[in-house]
């Protein structure tokens, strides 16, 4: 079935029809995302929409073809069980929307509608053959003409359930395959896998086959592969679809680049052997007196041993906690950020509800974070071969698998550290089969939790200048202990002592110090607005850029206002990090200074004065978690009240047309309401 065309709901009985639920859509809105497995099918009723393609080329969405009425959307990713099929809707669009898990349980009760939409769809020609142009490094060809045309003539294909296309005529044009390969009454013992190629086989029907979907792992996803080699050393089904060579890149073979750099007319260095007869003898090797010389055996030497240290762990027991380490483990590992009182609420809520904590939910959790997951049932024997990291059950909580090899695996269990395991001791505390969730990053996966770090290259491009403002910052703040020195000197000397002919002396140091100190406050000045409005203007190139690159999805998720009042907190960063920064470590050195100086004066004085650090010091540890978690809930409070204006400012003439100012006044006041509460609960404990 390819994309865009009629979905024949006829081979369903009325009541199963009548489920389909219509639902519109708004112009822009996203009707699928490429890199989520999609909650619902959708049969287009009315409207249009583009299908896109995510490119791995360029990490964007490149449009493919233009939907219109009858389309189907969603049906070919839960039939492969593979994210791929992304489309926004052109204009408004009425739908009708069918759940996911439905969806599959009509594909098994009714074939003719199964064989309708098992069939091959633009989209996933598209995705397999953009993973093709993007391992042989093509960055320029085209991918939509290419997949238009090879659409109406791929052939599809799976080692044990197949489609339900016309299968007989198929078999005719794919001779060398398994008997059973097309069969639907494939018999349940022997279960043939694929084995992967480096390169796409070439059949004598000059078709090459790819994995396009079915029980894989992510890094099988894609690859091409030799039908002929099927064999029963794994349980799985396999999503076959053939492209014909001629749409598929070509690569110029080793002979073939060999033959073309020899010269045309060059005479051959040897005189060539006729080609040996099929009945003829071949000619013994002449013996040879000397006896041959034995070969030393050499074992393969093995692998160092894994650093454990390299493995994040934390320390949990139980269902909660464990599960805890479990996420914080594998966001160090992946770089992921990661909230640790957001998944103890989440978890708790679910472990409150449900009374446990289940594979299914931490892939939902995996997903939420931007993973990609896949849960299979995986027999012991085979962990070896799985691709990490993933998550493991244990006992009565989780664990997390970092590495395998053949004869080794790195577990991280949150009750017993890092451990190193054979496959049979896996075998004998995990079991002979159990569920495991693959976790796997993406182009669009979150990195570590936006920080300070963010600034630095920013900052450290200009730190020439930043330490000339640092040395001027400090002379003035040396200029400025000089005021009171010589008041006290002149206290001393001329009033104490009665010496007047000395205050012209102190005079002119105070004026010439004070001209001095003036013109270093100047020069800082100058050189800190020049340089914070330098940063200023490069960090904001670089949001403008990284917004402007960022998928349709992310802005769909985020309202406006919510967006500009962080781009608008950047700018309190960077006066912190430019100017809150530059004072407390000009303060942290002058305070060395100030206390020798009271030490100086008086020991006791000194040791009055800094009897209160301590407290202070208490003090900030104790308070700083709870102000940083207010502070946090204000920024939110701010950025909800910022959004909800700009939405009402830039929808005016909704709002007017609805007459729904009183309405969209209250929500304002409600929500600056909050914002005021939260700022003043902020500043209770500052106080």
């Amino acid at each position: 079935m390819a994309d865009g065309t009629m979905m024949r709901l006829e081979s369903l009985p009325v009541s199963v029809r009548e489920e389909f639920q219509p639902i519109q859509f708004p112009m822009g809105a996203t009707l699928l995302v490429h890199d989520h497995l999609p909650q619902q099918v959708l049969l287009l009723k009315s409207g249009q929409a583009r299908l896109l393609v995510h490119d791995p080329r360029t990490d964007r969405l490149v449009p493919l073809a233009r939907l219109e009425a009858g389309a189907i959307l969603g049906a070919n990713s839960l039939i492969r069980t593979v994210p791929g099929e992304a489309a926004i809707a052109s204009t408004e669009i009425l739908a009708l929307a069918l759940p996911a898990a439905r969806f599959l349980e009509l594909i098994e009760q009714y074939p003719e509608f199964a064989h309708v939409c098992r069939q091959p769809t633009l989209s996933e020609v598209a995705q397999v053959l953009l993973r093709e142009l993007n391992r042989l490094a093509d960055g320029v060809t085209p991918v939509r003409d290419l997949a238009l045309a090879a659409v109406e003539q791929v052939q599809l294909g799976s080692s044990t359930q197949p489609s339900h296309a016309a299968n007989s005529e198929r078999r005719d044009t794919t001779p060398n395959l398994t008997p059973d390969f097309w069969s639907d009454t494939a018999t349940s013992e022997v279960e043939p896998t694929l084995s992967v190629l480096s390169s796409p086989p070439i059949s004598p029907t000059g078709i090459s086959w790819f994995i396009s979907g079915g029980k894989v792992f992510p890094d099988q996803l894609y690859t091409p592969v030799d039908p002929q080699t099927l064999d029963s050393t794994q349980q799985q089904d396999w999503r076959l679809l053939g492209i014909p060579l001629e749409f598929l890149p070509s690569r110029p073979q080793a002979s073939e680049t060999a033959a073309a750099n020899l010269p045309t007319h060059s005479p051959l260095p040897f005189t060539p052997q006729p080609a040996p007869q099929p009945n003829a003898q071949h000619p013994k090797p002449p013996s040879s007196t000397s006896p041959p010389i034995p070969t030393p055996y050499t074992p393969t030497p093995e692998p160092p041993p894994p650093n454990l240290k390299k493995y994040p762990y934390t320390h949990g027991t139980g269902p909660l906690q464990g599960t805890l380490a479990c996420f914080k483990m594998l966001a160090k590992f992946l770089d992921l950020p990661y909230r640790p009182d957001v998944m103890r609420r989440v978890l708790q809520d679910r472990l409150r509800k449900d009374g446990a904590l289940s594979l299914e939910f931490c892939a939902a959790i995996g997903d939420l974070l931007g993973l990609q997951v896949q849960l299979t049932n995986c027999p012991a024997e085979v962990l070896p071969r799985v691709p990490t990291p993933a998550l493991l059950t244990w006992e009565d909580s989780f664990a997390v698998l970092y590495e395998t090899r053949p004869n080794l695996l790195i577990v991280g269990i949150p009750a017993a550290g890092v451990q190193r395991y054979t496959p049979t001791e896996v075998q004998s505390l995990w079991g002979h089969e159990g569920p495991v969730l693959l976790l796997q990053r993406t182009l669009t996966t979150p990195k570590q939790r936006f920080g300070l770090s963010w600034f630095m290259p920013a900052v450290s491009q200009y730190r020439t200048v930043l330490l000339e403002v640092f040395l001027a910052s400090f002379f003035v703040q040396l200029f400025a202990l000089v005021n009171p020195l010589m008041t006290q000197q002149i206290i001393d000397k001329v009033i104490v002592q009665e010496a007047p002919d000395s205050l012209p002396t102190f005079g002119l140091i105070l004026l010439v110090v004070g001209v001095f100190e003036s013109l270093l406050t100047v020069l800082r000045t100058y050189l800190f607005v020049d340089t914070t409005n330098r940063i200023d203007y490069g960090l904001g190139s670089q949001i403008i850029d990284h917004l402007l690159r960022l998928p349709l999805g992310f802005f769909g998720r985020r309202p406006v206002g919510e967006l500009t009042s962080r781009v608008n907190e950047l700018e309190n960063i960077r006066q912190f990090l430019t100017g809150t920064a530059l004072t407390v470590v000009l303060d942290a050195l002058f305070s060395v200074v100030y206390v020798a100086i009271l030490f100086f004066y008086s020991v006791k004085l000194a040791l009055v004065a800094l009897a209160v650090v301590p407290f202070f010091i208490l003090l900030t540890i104790l308070l700083s978690p709870e102000i940083r978690r207010r502070l946090r809930a204000k920024a939110e409070r701010n950025a909800a009240t910022q959004s909800h204006l700009v939405e009402v400012l830039s929808g005016m003439e909704t709002v007017k047309a609805q007459n729904i100012e009183l309405k969209s006044r209250m929500s304002w006041q409600q929500r600056y309401g909050r914002y005021v509460i939260a700022g003043f609960r902020a500043i209770q404990l500052c106080l």
